[in-house]
Protein backbone atom coordinates (compact mmCIF):
# COMPACT_ATOMS: atom_id res chain seq x y z
CA UNK A 1 0.00 0.00 0.00
CA UNK A 2 1.39 3.49 -1.43
CA UNK A 3 1.22 6.28 1.26
CA UNK A 4 1.06 9.86 -0.56
CA UNK A 5 4.25 11.70 0.25
CA UNK A 6 3.66 14.96 2.19
CA UNK A 7 5.89 17.92 2.49
CA UNK A 8 6.71 19.82 5.49
CA UNK A 9 3.76 22.01 5.63
CA UNK A 10 0.90 19.35 4.87
CA UNK A 11 2.77 16.98 7.59
CA UNK A 12 2.30 19.91 10.40
CA UNK A 13 -1.17 20.51 9.16
CA UNK A 14 -2.23 17.19 9.68
CA UNK A 15 -0.52 16.65 12.73
CA UNK A 16 -1.98 20.12 14.02
CA UNK A 17 -5.61 18.46 12.83
CA UNK A 18 -4.98 14.91 14.52
CA UNK A 19 -3.88 16.76 17.82
CA UNK A 20 -7.08 19.31 17.86
CA UNK A 21 -9.64 16.13 17.10
CA UNK A 22 -7.90 14.35 20.10
CA UNK A 23 -7.98 17.35 22.56
CA UNK A 24 -11.54 17.58 21.62
CA UNK A 25 -14.85 16.83 24.06
CA UNK A 26 -18.22 17.41 24.07
CA UNK A 27 -20.67 18.75 26.81
CA UNK A 28 -19.82 20.28 29.96
CA UNK A 29 -19.05 19.14 33.35
CA UNK A 30 -18.16 19.63 37.00
CA UNK A 31 -15.00 18.10 38.11
CA UNK A 32 -12.69 17.76 41.65
CA UNK A 33 -9.38 16.75 42.20
CA UNK A 34 -9.10 13.01 43.88
CA UNK A 35 -5.08 12.98 44.41
CA UNK A 36 -3.32 13.31 47.67
CA UNK A 37 -1.56 16.59 45.52
CA UNK A 38 -1.49 18.90 43.07
CA UNK A 39 -2.71 17.65 39.22
CA UNK A 40 -1.47 19.01 36.43
CA UNK A 41 -3.83 18.71 33.65
CA UNK A 42 -2.98 17.63 29.61
CA UNK A 43 -4.80 20.08 28.53
CA UNK A 44 -6.31 23.71 30.26
CA UNK A 45 -9.31 23.52 32.07
CA UNK A 46 -12.56 26.15 30.43
CA UNK A 47 -10.89 28.62 32.38
CA UNK A 48 -7.46 28.23 31.55
CA UNK A 49 -5.95 27.05 34.62
CA UNK A 50 -3.21 23.89 33.80
CA UNK A 51 -2.71 22.69 37.32
CA UNK A 52 -5.79 22.06 40.20
CA UNK A 53 -4.73 22.13 44.12
CA UNK A 54 -5.84 19.16 46.68
CA UNK A 55 -9.76 18.80 46.51
CA UNK A 56 -9.88 21.88 43.67
CA UNK A 57 -13.08 21.95 41.68
CA UNK A 58 -12.84 22.89 37.81
CA UNK A 59 -15.21 22.72 34.55
CA UNK A 60 -14.20 20.70 32.06
CA UNK A 61 -15.64 19.05 28.38
CA UNK A 62 -15.80 14.95 28.40
CA UNK A 63 -12.23 14.52 27.49
CA UNK A 64 -10.98 14.84 31.84
CA UNK A 65 -13.47 11.51 31.91
CA UNK A 66 -10.14 8.98 30.93
CA UNK A 67 -8.60 11.01 34.49
CA UNK A 68 -12.37 10.50 36.07
CA UNK A 69 -11.87 6.15 35.18
CA UNK A 70 -8.07 6.05 36.02
CA UNK A 71 -9.25 7.82 39.56
CA UNK A 72 -7.27 10.84 39.15
CA UNK A 73 -10.47 12.86 39.01
CA UNK A 74 -14.09 12.70 40.75
CA UNK A 75 -17.11 13.77 38.41
CA UNK A 76 -19.04 15.90 40.89
CA UNK A 77 -21.88 16.68 38.34
CA UNK A 78 -22.74 17.13 34.90
CA UNK A 79 -23.85 20.95 33.42
CA UNK A 80 -24.39 19.96 29.74
CA UNK A 81 -25.24 16.56 28.97
CA UNK A 82 -23.44 14.74 25.91
CA UNK A 83 -25.49 13.89 22.69
CA UNK A 84 -25.50 9.61 22.77
CA UNK A 85 -25.18 7.79 19.70
CA UNK A 86 -28.23 5.98 19.67
CA UNK A 87 -30.45 8.77 20.56
CA UNK A 88 -33.40 9.03 17.43
CA UNK A 89 -32.86 11.75 15.42
CA UNK A 90 -36.45 13.04 15.36
CA UNK A 91 -39.11 13.03 17.79
CA UNK A 92 -41.50 11.77 15.30
CA UNK A 93 -39.22 9.08 13.75
CA UNK A 94 -39.80 5.71 15.59
CA UNK A 95 -37.29 2.92 15.39
CA UNK A 96 -38.79 -0.63 15.73
CA UNK A 97 -37.20 -3.95 16.45
CA UNK A 98 -39.27 -5.14 13.35
CA UNK A 99 -38.69 -6.36 9.82
CA UNK A 100 -38.58 -3.74 7.12
CA UNK A 101 -41.71 -3.57 4.86
CA UNK A 102 -41.31 -3.98 0.98
CA UNK A 103 -43.83 -2.22 -0.81
CA UNK A 104 -43.71 -1.43 -5.26
CA UNK A 105 -42.62 2.09 -3.83
CA UNK A 106 -39.50 0.86 -1.53
CA UNK A 107 -38.80 0.33 1.82
CA UNK A 108 -41.72 1.33 4.62
CA UNK A 109 -40.57 2.72 7.78
CA UNK A 110 -42.54 2.93 11.13
CA UNK A 111 -43.27 6.43 12.15
CA UNK A 112 -45.36 7.69 15.08
CA UNK A 113 -48.15 9.37 13.83
CA UNK A 114 -48.83 13.40 13.54
CA UNK A 115 -51.12 15.21 15.95
CA UNK A 116 -54.58 14.92 14.94
CA UNK A 117 -55.62 17.99 16.47
CA UNK A 118 -53.67 21.91 15.97
CA UNK A 119 -52.38 23.02 19.13
CA UNK A 120 -52.21 26.48 20.30
CA UNK A 121 -49.60 27.63 22.29
CA UNK A 122 -51.55 30.85 22.88
CA UNK A 123 -54.47 28.73 24.91
CA UNK A 124 -53.82 25.88 26.76
CA UNK A 125 -56.15 23.06 26.50
CA UNK A 126 -58.59 23.08 29.25
CA UNK A 127 -59.13 19.39 29.20
CA UNK A 128 -55.87 17.80 28.06
CA UNK A 129 -57.00 14.15 27.11
CA UNK A 130 -54.60 10.81 28.81
CA UNK A 131 -52.29 9.53 26.10
CA UNK A 132 -53.61 6.24 24.94
CA UNK A 133 -50.74 3.15 24.62
CA UNK A 134 -50.89 1.77 21.19
CA UNK A 135 -50.13 -1.69 20.26
CA UNK A 136 -47.80 -1.94 16.92
CA UNK A 137 -48.70 -5.74 16.67
CA UNK A 138 -51.16 -8.11 18.50
CA UNK A 139 -48.76 -11.23 19.05
CA UNK A 140 -45.46 -9.52 19.42
CA UNK A 141 -43.94 -12.63 19.63
CA UNK A 142 -45.49 -14.41 16.82
CA UNK A 143 -43.02 -16.57 14.84
CA UNK A 144 -40.87 -16.78 17.39
CA UNK A 145 -39.58 -20.56 18.15
CA UNK A 146 -37.32 -21.10 21.35
CA UNK A 147 -34.88 -23.87 21.19
CA UNK A 148 -34.04 -25.87 24.24
CA UNK A 149 -31.16 -27.99 23.95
Amino acid sequence: MKHKKLNKIQKKADRDRRVKEAMCGEGLFVYANNTKGDLYLPKPTNSGKRVVGVGEEFQGDSYYITLVKNNQLRLIRELVAVPQKGEPMTEQKLILDQPDRVTNKGTVEQVIPAHKNQLNEGQPAKNPEPKQEVLLTEDPLDGVEILLN
